[in-house]
C-alpha cells in the first residue's frame, strides 16, 4: 500500500473510525451500510472508491468525488497477491 502512496492505511474492522482524523480515501469492499457511513469519513475533496456496487447517490456529500470500480475474478492475479502477503513482514 505504501508504495501506492498511502501513508496510513487503516483497518475499519480494528479502528477507531469516528475519532480519526478525516480520510482521503476510503475503499469499500463490503458496501450498503459501509458505503452509507463511508461518506461521513472523507475530508472535503476526498473520494471514495467502491466495489461491490453502485454509488448510492442518494447519501453523496458536497464535495466528494465517488467512483465503482468493476472487478473480475482471476486466480493468477490472487495467487500472486497470496504471495505477495505470505512474504510481506509482519
Amino acid at each position: 500500500m505504501r508504495g501506492l502512496g498511502v501513508d496510513a492505511p487503516v483497518d475499519r474492522a480494528t479502528a477507531n473510525l469516528t475519532a480519526a482524523d478525516p480520510f482521503d480515501i476510503v475503499l469499500d469492499t463490503v458496501g450498503g451500510t459501509v458505503q452509507r457511513a463511508a461518506w461521513h469519513l472523507l475530508r472535503p475533496g476526498g473520494t471514495l472508491i467502491t466495489l461491490p456496487e453502485p454509488v448510492d447517490e442518494s447519501h453523496r456529500l458536497p464535495g466528494i468525488t465517488a467512483r465503482r470500480v468493476i472487478v473480475a475474478p482471476d486466480g493468477d492475479a490472487l495467487r500472486r497477491i497470496g504471495t505477495l502477503i505470505e512474504a510481506a513482514p509482519s
